[in-house]
C-alpha cells in the first residue's frame, strides 16, 4: 500500500511540475501578446496621424501606374524600387511633387488676396513689358529708319496686349521653324540673335519679371491666371456665350461622349475653362430643357462624411466624381436617399439625373470645405 501511495505521489509531483511549466509558458505568451497589442496600438495611432496629415493637405491629381498587372498610385510607387517602406517617404515624395512639378491645381488659382490696386499695377506692368519685348523681337534692326519708327509707333499705339502677345508668338514660332530647318543659321549673327527662344520660355521669363514687380508677392502662375481671367472676361458681354460657341460646344460634347471637358475647352479655343464649358452644356442640354424646374437634391453631410469626401478626392483626384459618388454611397449612413435613387419604379433617365445631381452636390460640398480652410 505504501509503495502505491509513493508512486501516486511521484506521479502527482511530475504532473505538478508539468503544469507549472505550462503555466509559465502561458504567462510568457500573455506578456508577449500584451507587448504586441501595445506595438499595434502605437502603429495604428501613427498611421491615423499620417492619414490626418494627408487629409489636411490640399488635393492633387494622382496618376496610376501599372506594374505586374496591378495598379498603384504613382505618388507612392516607383517601378524601379516598388512601394516605399513607410508613409514618411510617401509624404516626402508628395512634398517634392508639390514643390517642383508643373501640374495645375484646379479650384485654387490664387494664394494671396488680390486688391484692385494690385490688379491695376499688374496690368500696367504687363502692358509696359509686352511693348518692350515687342520692340525687341518684332522690330528688325536691319530695316530703314522710317520703317523702324513706323513699327515702333504701331506697337506703342496698340491698346490690346493680347494682339502684341499673338504677334510675338507668331514671330518666335516662325524663327524656331527656320532654325530647325537650318536656313537661318547664317543670318543669326546679322540679326543680332545669339540664341533661339521658344514662346513657352519667353512666357515663363515674362511672367517671372511681372511677379518681381508685385508688392503682394504673387508668383508668376498666379499673375498669369489673374491677367488671363480679367483680360478675357473683364465685362459681362465677353462672359456671355454666343450661338456659334454653343453650337460648337454641343458638337464637341457629342464627339467626346460628354466627357474630357479639358480637351473640349482646348478645342473651343475661346478662353473658356473646362468647368465653364461643363456648366454651359448643362444649361443647354436636353436633359435640363424640360418645363419643370430641376432642383438639386440637398444632401446633409456630417463630419465623418466630410472627412471621407476629402480623403476620396485626395486619392481619386478632383475629376472622378462618379467614382467618388459610388464610394460615398458605400460609406454613407443616409440609406433612405440611396434606396429612393435605386428604386425600380424610377426610370433610367430619372436615375441618371439624380446621380448627376448627387455628383454636383458632392462637388459643391467639397468646394465649400476647401474655401473654409483658407
Amino acid at each position: 500500500m505504501m509503495s502505491c501511495k509513493l508512486e501516486e505521489l511521484e506521479h502527482l509531483s511530475v504532473l505538478e511540475e508539468k503544469i507549472q511549466k505550462h503555466l509559465k509558458t502561458v504567462e510568457h505568451l500573455i506578456e508577449v501578446t500584451k507587448r504586441n497589442i501595445e506595438i499595434l496600438n502605437e502603429y495604428i495611432d501613427k498611421k491615423y496621424n499620417e492619414i490626418k496629415t494627408l487629409a489636411s493637405k490640399k488635393p492633387t491629381r494622382i496618376n496610376w501606374a501599372k506594374c505586374e498587372e496591378k495598379m498603384h498610385m504613382s505618388l507612392f510607387f516607383n517601378k524601379n524600387f516598388g512601394l516605399p517602406p513607410s508613409n514618411d517617404d510617401a509624404l516626402k515624395m508628395y512634398q517634392y511633387q508639390e514643390n517642383f512639378s508643373n501640374y495645375r491645381k484646379k479650384y485654387e488659382y490664387k494664394k494671396n488676396e488680390w486688391t484692385k490696386k494690385d490688379i491695376v499695377n499688374m496690368f500696367e506692368r504687363v502692358e509696359e513689358l509686352s511693348k518692350k519685348y515687342a520692340l525687341q523681337y518684332l522690330v528688325d534692326p536691319n530695316l530703314s529708319y522710317e520703317l523702324k519708327m513706323k513699327k515702333r509707333k504701331e506697337i506703342e499705339d496698340e491698346k490690346d496686349v493680347k494682339n502684341i502677345f499673338a504677334k510675338i508668338k507668331v514671330h518666335l514660332e516662325e524663327e524656331e521653324k527656320q532654325i530647325r530647318i537650318g536656313k537661318n543659321e547664317k543670318d543669326e549673327n546679322k540679326m543680332g540673335i545669339t540664341h533661339s527662344i521658344t514662346f513657352a520660355k519667353f512666357s515663363q521669363m515674362f511672367w517671372e519679371e511681372v511677379s518681381k514687380n508685385g508688392k503682394n508677392i504673387q508668383n508668376p502662375r498666379e499673375c498669369q491666371r489673374m491677367w488671363l481671367y480679367h483680360a478675357c472676361f473683364e465685362d459681362d458681354e465677353k462672359r456671355k456665350w454666343t450661338n456659334e460657341e454653343t453650337k460648337k460646344l454641343l458638337i464637341l460634347s457629342k464627339d467626346y461622349n460628354e466627357r474630357n471637358w479639358k480637351n473640349i475647352a482646348r478645342e473651343m479655343n475661346t478662353n473658356r475653362s473646362p468647368l465653364n464649358c461643363f456648366q454651359q452644356y448643362i444649361k443647354v442640354s436636353k436633359m435640363y430643357d424640360k418645363k419643370e424646374k430641376v432642383t438639386l437634391e440637398r444632401i446633409a453631410f456630417n463630419v465623418l462624411e466630410d472627412i471621407q469626401l476629402q480623403l476620396l478626392v485626395s486619392i481619386l483626384g478632383d475629376k472622378n466624381w462618379s467614382l467618388i459618388r459610388k464610394h460615398m454611397e458605400t460609406f454613407n449612413s443616409n440609406s433612405t436617399r440611396i434606396q429612393l435613387r435605386k428604386a425600380s419604379r424610377i426610370g433610367e433617365k430619372e436615375k441618371h439625373k439624380r446621380s448627376l445631381n448627387e455628383e454636383i452636390s458632392y462637388k459643391r460640398r467639397y468646394l465649400r470645405l476647401i474655401q473654409g480652410r483658407k
